[in-house]
């Protein structure tokens, strides 16, 4: 099971908010991110409940960049009757006195010129009802669900191209380890030939020559890598067809091991079949961790 971190879903309730239904549309997204990170946007009268969001989120995505937006038909659905501050009044009234009295301004306020005064009406958020708030949650748990099911049927496509992948680079290493075991037979017999040809007076020339020749054969030595290039290969597999949720930090770190083996092997062969070979377990490599990058 692969799941992608890359997912979209959106949800339209109605709920019951004094007798007048009231619109809620839902909207999750979700980005592919390094680590987790959570971005909400809320009705003012719901942004007590960001914290219960974000560990539901934290609990059901895992990873990734998610953003939720929450909007609601009717925005003053969740606020008191409208009062007026008779401390404000009592201030504007007050100075007005004052500067009818100090200065030759005549009139009186109207009904018109008390809306003009900034703040003088006000609402306030009235608690959201329990009831409602378990319909909400009900209906995000939801969401969640339809996104875990974009981001899984997006891990189906992934995984299916880190399999090719890898069925590519189990091809490519075997014909490598035999071009390499070739080439490698026909080092021995030129060094083993080189060794039996050093006729020198000094005993001590000799061994340095020898000794060079074994350097030399050490070098082109590619059997260790080739194991671990296999070792690692089965790894990869094991991680793509197993139950955990959460992958790819592991797929990334082992996808770091084969290229550190396959740049080895490319460096040290001097063979050009075999240097072909090792070019393209480093791009079917690249491949993969482009891939990676995307999955939970």
């Amino acid at each position: 099971m692969i799941q992608s971190m890359t997912g979209f879903a959106s949800k339209t309730i109605t709920l019951s908010i004094g007798n007048e239904p009231v619109g809620v549309n839902m909207l999750l997204k979700s980005l592919n991110t390094r680590f987790f990170e959570v971005s909400c946007r809320l009705p003012h009268a719901f942004s007590a409940y960001e914290t219960d969001l974000i560990k539901l989120f934290k609990k059901r995505l895992k990873r990734g960049q998610i953003y939720f937006t929450l909007h609601l038909s009717d925005p003053n659905c969740f606020k008191s009757d409208v009062t007026a501050s008779s401390k404000t009044l009592d201030g504007y009234m007050k100075v007005i006195e004052q500067l009818k009295a100090s200065t030759n301004i005549t009139g009186e306020m109207t009904l018109d010129g008390l809306f003009k005064i900034p703040h003088l009406f006000v609402t306030q958020d009235t608690e959201v009802p329990e009831k409602i708030k378990t319909l909400l949650f009900d209906a995000i748990e939801e969401l969640v669900d339809a996104i875990i099911a974009s981001r899984l049927a997006e891990g189906e496509q992934i995984k299916a191209d880190i399999q090719e992948r890898i069925n590519d680079m189990k091809h490519e290493i075997e014909v490598l380890d035999i071009e390499y075991t070739k080439n490698f037979e026909i080092k021995q017999q030129e060094i083993q030939d080189k060794f039996d040809s050093i006729k020198v007076s000094s005993e001590e020339f000799a061994d340095n020559q020898r000794a060079l020749l074994y350097q030399a054969l050490d070098k082109m030595d590619l059997h260790e890598e080739i194991t671990r290039f296999k070792g690692h290969l089965e790894q990869i597999e094991t991680i793509l067809n197993s139950d955990a949720l959460e992958k790819g930090k592991q797929f990334d770190f082992t996808l770091q091991e084969l290229a550190r083996e396959a740049n080895t092997m490319a460096s040290k062969c001097s063979n050009a079949q075999i240097s072909n070979h090792a070019i393209k377990l480093k791009v079917e490599i690249e491949k993969c961790r482009e891939q990676v990058q995307n999955v939970v």
